[in-house]
């Protein structure tokens, strides 16, 4: 079943599910429920979720399964029924409640939950956190964000993917100075570092300093950063940003021309500096227009 769902086929692996039902066991089980939630099928599942013994439906690892189908298929109150039941809730359990509030797009649960977890947590809980508190930025989770951050342990700052997500949510918040100061003391910075920074600048009126920390990477840029990069030219409109907007134009590898979300922000920059001509060529080279 597993190296079917590797392979996507999802339909062929509850085919053998179906025949093996019998001796079905903790992973069987969890593998269908994968396989129904990759597909979709919201009956099959609770087909599924029927069939299973009162024994097998204590397991904290099918629990999950479970609550992740559930949460995939937007039935929110289900998944927080078999969450209230378990009696051993893992740091998993709660990761799954938490990606699955963030996707139905209910981040005030995520705040609701993380303010009752009593076992010790680990950084993708915060990540999480970090990113239902920058999606609300309300008082509370301005409040509950920056006091995660303030307690975080050491070692979790080694964590880049949560170094990331707190400078994302900090610059949500209109935090600038504790963003960059987040930022100048991660030592490994990746393109993902540079692109929540500039972004963050770009959202804050400061899209000066995003041209700035641009011209500072050291890294390859890749169709985010040149996206963030002329937004931030036409936002700002002015010589400087003309002569970069224009130069990085010339530079540009021309792979990432067919990309369109890039090149509608090439277009929108061009179009800003009053540069019309070529935005209209641009325009007319792109082969499937969108209407953004």
């Amino acid at each position: 079943m597993k190296k079917l769902i590797d392979s996507q086929q999802y339909r062929q692996a509850l085919a053998i599910f179906d025949r093996q039902l019998s001796i079905g066991d903790q992973i069987t089980f969890t593998l269908a429920l994968k396989a129904c939630t990759k597909l979709n099928d919201y009956q099959y599942g609770i087909r599924i979720h029927q069939q299973l013994s009162l024994k097998a439906i204590e397991d904290p690892y099918l629990q999950t399964s479970l609550i992740h189908f559930y949460m995939q298929c937007h039935n929110i109150d289900q998944a927080d029924k078999i969450f209230s039941t378990m009696k051993n809730k893992t740091v998993y359990a709660y990761g799954t409640m938490f990606k699955g509030y963030i996707s139905n797009n209910m981040p005030e649960k995520v705040i609701e939950l993380f303010e009752k977890i009593s076992i010790k947590i680990d950084e993708v809980i915060i990540i999480l956190l970090f990113n239902a508190c920058a999606k609300l930025c309300n008082n509370r989770a301005i409040k509950t964000g920056r006091d995660a951050l303030n307690r975080l342990p050491t070692s979790f700052l080694q964590n880049q993917k949560l170094i990331n997500a707190a400078i994302d949510m900090l610059m949500k918040f209109g935090d600038v100075n504790p963003a960059e100061v987040v930022f100048e003391t991660t030592q490994n910075k990746t393109l993902v570092t540079y692109g929540a920074m500039m972004q963050g600048y770009v959202t804050n009126d400061l899209s000066d300093k995003a041209l700035d920390l641009f011209e500072k990477n050291p890294l390859k840029s890749n169709e985010v950063l040149y996206a963030i990069v002329y937004n931030a030219c036409a936002s700002l409109s002015n010589e400087k940003a003309i002569q970069l907007g224009k130069k990085i134009f010339d530079e540009i590898p021309k792979r990432y021309l067919h990309d369109n979300v890039l090149v509608n922000s090439i277009i929108h920059m061009f179009m800003s500096f009053g540069e019309i001509e070529i935005a209209e060529n641009l325009f007319s080279d792109i082969k499937d227009k969108t209407s953004y």
